[in-house]
């Protein structure tokens, strides 16, 4: 992984300034590949031992299809200490400017045609923390970029506190920012990465994903932390999940 000063001196500006901070190559060469064949033996080996609860589908017929496997943490050793030994919560108190705390470990799918985008929404808004000082570290696993439903990111939104959400249809997704405008899309940025690229976005930063139509998977890994003075207001969080778990549930998508 990554240590180069520069390269993180450089992250920290652009995530104060942005709201996210992109770091190529964070995972190089051999690196790199260990932690793709990590990856592939949790996909292949741990993900069908898993609770229901913990890995949603598009289409539970089709195992190839899983949307999101969150808590890989939990149930697994190799991505329990990635998240919460060595330079992946290095680079977050350093771009942070305080300690924090790991949260978990979770791989973001969407699949070859089926893969739907993800509406405009900030990540604040479903951890209701106070403060809101928290991010998410995003490593791509394959090729993201316009034509398989890259991350997109408004620049600077993180600075203009929590925008009105309300319900959404997109499956995963429960909430989006309720006057996303024109303005907004024309402001935003598409962000594509290569496998072992990562891209830091704090939760205050409004983000979205358009679909997958190509042929190709758009899976990555992500890695929560709180800042540790950061506290969740646990009895909101704990109703508001249960009732997503609820809806998911009537959807058939648990």
């Amino acid at each position: 992984m990554t240590t180069d000063t520069a390269a993180w001196q450089k992250a920290k500006e652009n995530f104060d300034r942005d709201g996210f901070a992109v770091l190529k190559g964070f995972l190089s060469g051999r690196s790199r590949d260990q932690w793709l064949e990590q990856v592939d033996r949790f996909l292949t080996d741990v993900l069908p031992t898993l609770a229901p609860k913990t890995v949603l589908f598009e289409d539970k017929s089709r195992p190839e299809t899983f949307l999101y496997v969150s808590s890989m943490d939990k149930s697994d050793s190799y991505f329990r200490k990635l998240l919460e030994q060595g330079s992946c919560r290095q680079l977050t108190e350093f771009l942070l400017g305080q300690p924090a705390t790991p949260i978990g470990a979770s791989i973001f799918n969407k699949p070859p045609r089926v893969g739907r985008g993800t509406p405009p929404h900030q990540d604040a808004y479903y951890w209701m923390l106070d403060p809101n000082e928290a991010l998410t570290l995003w490593i791509a696993v394959d090729r993201s970029d316009e034509s398989n439903g890259c991350v997109r990111y408004v620049p600077g939104s993180h600075k203009s506190g929590i925008r009105p959400h309300e319900p959404s249809k997109a499956f995963g997704f429960s909430q989006k920012i309720s006057d996303f405008s024109p303005a907004d899309e024309q402001a935003e940025v598409a962000v594509p990465i290569e496998p072992g690229d990562l891209i830091a976005h704090h939760c205050m930063t409004i983000h979205r994903t358009e679909d997958n139509p190509s042929d190709r998977s758009r899976r990555a890994l992500g890695l929560v932390y709180y800042a540790q003075r950061a506290k969740v207001d646990e009895a909101r969080h704990k109703a508001y999940n249960e009732k997503v778990k609820q809806d998911w549930a009537k959807e058939n998508k648990l």
